[in-house]
């Protein structure tokens, strides 16, 4: 869901204000549909492609997905912070 709404934050081209309703909207939307769509067949795609290459990187991949979100949340900035000033 966190990279449906940060998708739907990047289509949206409007003010920060609106991207932040967004954000707070729980409903998906025509343009969240789509981009779950583009997900899941990327993900099918290059699931298949990893199992074509080698079938022990299925093992790697997901510690290093799970590994990521820590350290990108402890890189980034808080949204609200830096857009309520």
């Amino acid at each position: 869901m966190g990279l449906l709404i940060l998708l739907m934050d990047y289509s949206a081209t409007q003010k920060k204000k609106k991207m932040l309703e967004i954000m707070k909207d729980s409903r998906i939307g025509t343009n969240g549909t789509v981009i779950l769509i583009l997900y899941f067949i990327t993900k099918t795609t290059l699931t298949s492609e990893i199992i074509m290459i080698n079938p022990k990187y299925l093992i790697i991949c997901p510690i290093i997905a799970r590994l990521s979100t820590p350290v990108n949340a402890g890189l980034s900035n808080y949204a609200r912070k830096i857009w309520n000033e």
